[in-house]
């Protein structure tokens, strides 16, 4: 972790967006010092200007040591980090697009926080007080389409019960017990659908099952993995 000083206005944005509940700091030309917070990027200050790309550059540099800046120059991006005592961890990422510089600052609290705080649902709690097993996500590009599975090494669906995974209401003998309406999966093959995709499941019992979905590739969309 790199010991450094900030200007004390780029140290007053930031504790301005900590104490907001943000979890993360834009700064680019064109605009106001930006926050995302519960998902949305806001400014930290509704009235503040926008600023100049020399601005900007100046408030970004200011915090880095020299030859870190050397290294922006010739690779033009860094990722580092630093930390405020008695504030916060933070995560930069200094990035040139368009011409111009800009950085994204993540926010990491010196508290973890709990799956209430950060807005995620009960399955997320359930999942991290498993004992065991593995969650494995893979994506990948083909000619014509982007394939991602998910896979558990969990007990398994029964053969007989495969044929109803994606219906509304409907749910396993787990699902039913773990609470939940059973409306998740109608919900996501409406989604993939509605973007020309397909999705499905492979199971086998006792050792796992495979969900995965496709969607289409367009001529006018670029999904590279640097992309992605």
């Amino acid at each position: 972790m790199n010991d450094v000083q900030l200007s004390q206005h780029l140290l007053g944005w930031l504790d301005r967006a900590f104490q907001a509940g943000a979890s993360d700091v834009h700064v680019k030309a064109g605009q106001p010092i930006m926050m995302v917070l519960n998902g949305r990027v806001q400014p930290i200050d509704p009235e503040a200007p926008a600023l100049a790309a020399p601005e900007v550059e100046h408030l970004i540099f200011d915090v880095l040591p020299h030859d870190q800046v050397a290294l922006f120059h010739e690779a033009l991006e860094l990722d580092t980090s630093f930390e405020l005592p008695r504030v916060a961890r933070f995560r930069l990422n200094v990035h040139r697009a368009n011409g111009a510089v800009g950085a994204v600052i993540r926010i990491i609290p010196p508290t973890i926080r709990s799956v209430e705080q950060l807005g995620l649902p009960p399955s997320i709690k359930r999942l991290a007080f498993e004992r065991q097993g593995l969650i494995l996500v893979t994506v990948r590009i083909e000619p014509h389409q982007l394939v991602c599975e998910v896979a558990d090494t969990g007990p398994g669906i029964p053969a007989d019960q495969m044929s109803r995974l994606f219906q509304r209401f409907s749910q396993l003998e787990g699902g039913i017990r773990k609470g939940g309406l059973g409306l998740g999966l109608s919900i996501s093959k409406s989604l993939v659908e509605a973007h020309g995709g397909q999705i499905g499941v492979r199971s086998e019992l006792g050792k796992g099952s495979t969900f995965w979905f496709t969607l289409p590739r367009h001529a006018d969309r670029d999904l590279s993995p640097q992309a992605a």
